[in-house]
């Protein structure tokens, strides 16, 4: 009897073991994927708006189907999910909506320095030979743009050549254009152009550019309008300080799913 006692209980020890075992197999992360955990803690839990959450966990994830239950902000979500994720003809092809497979088609494109995909680009077609035109320096691409307009800022920005921008017919995108390729444009210089228009449409896109080109967010700040501001401060935000300086929650929220975009798209990079 004290046998039989003796081996139940060491199989009920055994199994109490296996059973431990197991649990921790199961809960357990490598370092890469407890990292990422800890980025979600760091970034998912601090943001409050409802889609900016889930926007969070699509990119932690990577996975794209979070996004189908976006109410506001799925184009948002997919675009994030893309700049993390690997693309590939079959990942486009997953897209039903415009938007992420459109914008699928146009980084496949450029990663596979392929103009062939940008017919499957749809109504992106010209944006998508533009992009790939100054990719690959070929002006060539510039001419399947249609639109006058952008066709000029194209070949002004693949040959490096500012006088085609003065063939830009919208005053507006035409001092976009001379911003774009200025090696000399100052912040003083971005109030020198129609003024009376400057702050509605040009000031912010010339202020923009000059914090882009010298990552400095600080002089996102000085465009008066508040969503070109932000707009400007979140594409250049590198930590949390920046997004708590937000004077609404829901640039705030915004500004930390960029933080974390740009994080997780430097640690692929490493």
């Amino acid at each position: 009897m004290e046998k039989k006692y003796l081996i139940g209980l060491f199989i009920l020890i055994g199994v109490i073991i296996l059973g431990i075992f197991i649990w921790n197999m199961g809960n357990y992360k490598s370092d890469a994927e407890q990292e990422v955990y800890e980025i979600n803690d760091t970034y998912c839990s601090k943001i409050h708006t409802p889609d900016m959450k889930k926007i969070c966990f699509a990119m932690i994830e990577k996975n794209n189907s979070v996004c189908n239950n976006l109410l506001y902000f799925k184009d948002l979500c997919y675009l994030n999910v893309l700049e993390i994720s690997d693309i590939s003809e079959s990942l486009c092809e997953s897209f039903s909506d415009y938007v992420p497979k459109t914008t699928c088609y146009i980084k496949l494109a450029k990663i596979r320095k392929d103009h062939s995909f940008c017919e499957k680009a749809s109504g992106k077609y010209q944006e998508c030979s533009g992009e790939l035109a100054i990719l690959l320096k070929n002006p060539q691409l510039c001419d399947e743009i249609e639109v006058d307009c952008e066709k000029y800022q194209c070949f002004a920005k693949v040959t490096g050549d500012i006088s085609y921008c003065e063939k830009v017919s919208d005053i507006v995108e035409q001092k976009v254009c001379f911003s774009e390729l200025s090696n000399n444009l100052t912040i003083e210089s971005c109030g020198e152009y129609s003024p009376e228009m400057g702050e509605i449409l040009y000031m912010a896109a010339c202020l923009h550019k000059i914090a882009k080109r010298r990552n400095d967010p600080s002089i996102c700040k000085k465009i008066t309008k508040k969503d070109e501001k932000w707009s400007c401060l979140v594409e250049l935000s590198k930590d949390e300080e920046i997004c708590n300086e937000a004077e609404n929650r829901f640039w705030r929220d915004y500004c930390l799913v960029e933080v974390l975009k740009n994080e997780l798209i430097e640690k692929s990079e490493e």
